[in-house]
């Protein structure tokens, strides 16, 4: 319908604008037409709405986003065509990122009612199912697990029912990410009327913020796939508001909002490495708040050293380091530029350790991901996870591995023990490298040391 009606409007057009193109423009592109068939020449390449539905006839609808694309490509160049003609050759649309656009002659708006026409035929041919829904409905729509403890992992199920009158066979089930997990539910077939149950879990990263994941579900004879939704917010005793520094675009100095989730209050003993700057507040002189405007300042460091994270320390036990990602344009894929060429990545490129006893040692998971966009994915090198060694590249930390544990032939589970040395004190973030059989690469460890905190 909607390829329908961007034909009529199209038609519309042209009739609207007839009698003005037929003196200033038809006759001479008419007369070019004439030259170009009797030399055997070829005509110019038709606009891009129309080559692409030329492409789309010749190879079927692909997806249901193709055919949405061609109508918005011909109602756009009905709109360029329509704000101006100039030297009677090319139209200059405003609203079509202002590149040029001829204007058709009478039979090249022949063919491109022939191709529309025939891309209906195709569709037709091909089973109008490939461009529609299925008949399926997928309850909840979102599974939200509201707040919760970062690094942890929540499981929760969906019911996907079959409203149609006849069979439909699940065809694929894929998460968006490698925090999700779902049920192996390809091949199973829903009877008519009938549900089957779709289990899926989220894990959670370690560092607070929102974290929200998606389930694609497709089935035979549909190319649109129904969708199901992850949510949770992992969030500290003490949240931030928001979940991360945003220096990007130029911007060096801004706000975040530190409060206590049960109201207490609290100190906040530092941030980013300096004494807390906080909104109309003086340490000095006033009553520690559950609530405070934490000033922030962009890292002025080049790519090469600038942090990933901008960490605050507070003196509550229950959550003395709150780690908030720097997004920088140094802090994205230039934060770790070997990554293709040793084909993995840290995921979640820190761990926080807590607050530890001077002497203590905590174990770290650190997860690490196949990585090979150049190849697509390829896993070329089967031993990219086979762990040489781990070190501490700081002598106030060791860092020893204890288990490396491979989750599938693209991920891995890192179990590490790091331990501050005697004389370590305060708010510790040292580099730790670890080291596998295709290369090297670092993150930080995050830990308060304080005597008395109880760690073993």
């Amino acid at each position: 319908d909607k390829v329908a009606d961007a034909r009529c409007d199209f038609d519309a057009s042209n009739r609207d604008r007839k009698e003005g193109l037929r003196q200033s423009r038809e006759p001479a592109h008419t007369q070019q037409e004439s030259d170009a068939e009797a030399h055997g020449k070829p005509e110019a390449p038709l606009p891009g709405a129309l080559a692409l539905l030329g492409r789309q006839a010749t190879t079927q609808n692909r997806d249901v986003d193709d055919i949405v694309d061609a109508e918005d490509d011909l109602k756009g160049t009905e709109r360029d065509e329509r704000e101006s003609i100039v030297d009677g050759q090319e139209v200059h649309g405003a609203g079509y990122d202002s590149k040029p656009m001829f204007v058709l002659s009478p039979s090249r708006r022949r063919l491109a009612f022939r191709a529309v026409g025939l891309l209906l035929s195709v569709a037709a041919v091909a089973g109008m199912s490939a461009i529609q829904s299925p008949p399926v409905v997928i309850s909840p729509a979102q599974i939200d697990f509201g707040k919760v403890k970062p690094g942890t992992r929540h499981a929760g199920s969906f019911s996907i029912a079959n409203q149609g009158t006849t069979p439909i066979t699940v065809k694929s089930v894929v998460p968006s990410c490698k925090c999700t997990g779902v049920t192996a539910l390809a091949g199973t077939v829903i009877a008519a009327g009938a549900s089957v149950k779709l289990d899926a879990t989220l894990d959670v990263p370690t560092t607070p913020g929102e974290k929200d994941a998606k389930v694609f579900v497709t089935f035979e004879g549909f190319a649109q796939p129904i969708i199901a939704l992850l949510k949770a917010d992992a969030t500290l005793p003490v949240r931030a508001s928001p979940a991360y520094i945003d220096a990007l675009k130029g911007v060096s100095t801004g706000l975040v909002k530190l409060s206590s989730e049960d109201g207490k209050p609290f100190t906040i003993l530092s941030a980013g490495g300096q004494p807390a700057v906080c909104e109309g507040f003086h340490p000095a002189s006033d009553q520690p708040r559950s609530e405070y405007s934490l000033r922030w300042t962009a890292p002025k460091e080049p790519c090469e050293t600038m942090p990933l994270w901008w960490v605050v320390e507070t003196d509550r036990a229950d959550c003395p380091i709150i780690a908030l990602r720097i997004r920088h344009e140094c802090t994205g894929s230039r934060a770790d530029p070997t990554k293709a060429d040793r084909f993995w990545f840290f995921p979640e490129p820190i761990a926080v350790a807590g607050r530890v006893e001077p002497g203590a040692s905590v174990l770290v998971t650190v997860p690490i991901e196949h990585y090979n966009p150049k190849g697509r994915g390829a896993v070329v090198r089967p031993d990219w996870n086979a762990v040489k060694s781990v070190r501490s590249l700081s002598p106030q930390l060791v860092a020893t591995l204890e288990d490396a544990r491979p989750g599938s032939r693209e991920d891995a589970a890192l179990t590490i023990r790091v331990s501050p040395t005697a004389g370590a004190s305060g708010l510790l973030i040292i580099p730790v490298e670890v080291e596998t059989a295709t290369g090297r690469g670092s993150f930080p460890v995050v830990m308060q040391v304080v005597r008395g905190s109880g760690t073993q």
